[in-house]
């Protein structure tokens, strides 16, 4: 399994800074339902496009998931 690091550089390299729900269920093969749940306490940054992430806080939240 990747580290939390490794998860990080890997969602900036393909998705950016910033990362929408849609990149994360790309990303993963995990449902909308599921990170919807997985991000509940991380908050958004608020754009023209939609709610985006930041791609650490993302990592930080799927390496928990996976320990």
């Amino acid at each position: 399994m990747a580290t939390m690091t490794e998860m990080a550089q890997d969602i900036k390299r393909e998705y950016g800074a910033f990362v929408s729900v849609s990149d994360l269920v790309e990303y993963s093969k995990c449902s909308r339902k599921w990170w919807s749940k997985m991000l509940i306490d991380i908050t958004p940054v608020g754009t023209s496009t939609g709610k985006r992430y930041f791609y650490k806080e993302v990592a930080a939240v799927l390496a928990a998931y996976h320990e």
